[in-house]
Parts: structure tokens; C-alpha cells; sequence
């Protein structure tokens, strides 16, 4: 092979191996947004229960109230 043929598969083999590591730490900020993504999931579910049961126990003692007159 000559020497030319030589630098441009190794050109090529470099070019190759930076598009592997791109793609690597995309992969690791995608696995990161994801992880905070449930843990925002999680503290709007949180939210959204403590929110159901505050409404449910104001409509209990609203309906409490009206019966005991």
C-alpha cells in the first residue's frame, strides 16, 4: 500500500473514532436529562397527591359543615 492510501484510512479511522466518542457523551447528557426528568416526574406526582388530598379534606369538612348547619 502506498503511503498516501495509509494516511487517509488512518484519517478516516481518526474521524471515525471522534464521531464514536460524540456519540458516546451524547449518550451519557441523554441518560443524565432523562434521570432528572423522573425525578421532576416524581416531585409533580408528590405535588399533585398532596394537592388531591388538601382538596379532598377541604371538600370533607365543607360537606361536614353543611350537614351540621
Amino acid at each position: 500500500m502506498s503511503e498516501d492510501r495509509l494516511t487517509r484510512i488512518e484519517d478516516k479511522i481518526d474521524k471515525l473514532s471522534e464521531a464514536v466518542l460524540a456519540i458516546a457523551r451524547m449518550k451519557e447528557r441523554m441518560l443524565t436529562v432523562f434521570k432528572r426528568l423522573e425525578n421532576v416526574n416524581g416531585s409533580i406526582k408528590k405535588m399533585d397527591d398532596r394537592i388531591s388530598l388538601s382538596t379532598g379534606s377541604q371538600q370533607t369538612k365543607a360537606a361536614l359543615l353543611l350537614a351540621n348547619g
